[in-house]
């Protein structure tokens, strides 16, 4: 699929500019244009929706060609999608395919070494809390 995506720094700036694009006040492009905080927003890119993660694929699963997407936030920003088209693809030159693999490789070696280490703290680590020495008092979970 072909999207094109804002970032915003709110929810509520997201939800407005999507209303302001819904009633026809502004165009996604130009949206872009006046909120997009770094000069690849609003490009076409050629995405696959099994890459990206699930909190952004429930949104984007349901979109038409020229639907703008309901806000999403995502890693600490606000999201809005255009979708540009289902199965279409978009002519990459070599560097934008390193580059685009690159991020899919690190993405990959992210997740794997993260779950790696969640797995090796829940095994081997064992936290004990000395709770005289702590300047507040420290109420314990239960197992």
């Amino acid at each position: 699929m072909v999207l094109r995506s804002l970032a915003l720094t709110t929810k509520n700036d997201a939800d407005r500019i999507r209303r302001d694009i819904l009633k026809k006040k502004m165009t996604f492009a130009q949206a872009v244009g006046v909120f997009g905080t770094t000069p690849d927003q609003g490009r076409p890119l050629d995405v696959d929706l099994n890459a990206l993660p699930e909190e952004l694929q429930k949104v984007v699963h349901g979109l038409q060609p020229g639907q703008v997407s309901r806000a999403v936030v995502y890693q600490g920003k606000a999201y809005l999608f255009l979708l540009d088209a289902w199965g279409a693809k978009v002519e990459l030159g070599e560097e934008a395919l390193r580059e685009r693999a690159r991020r899919v490789l690190l993405r990959l070696k992210s997740r794997q070494t993260s779950e790696r280490l969640l797995q090796r703290l829940r095994e081997e680590v064992d936290v004990k809390v000395y709770s005289k020495a702590l300047p507040f008092r420290y109420i314990a979970e239960k197992e």
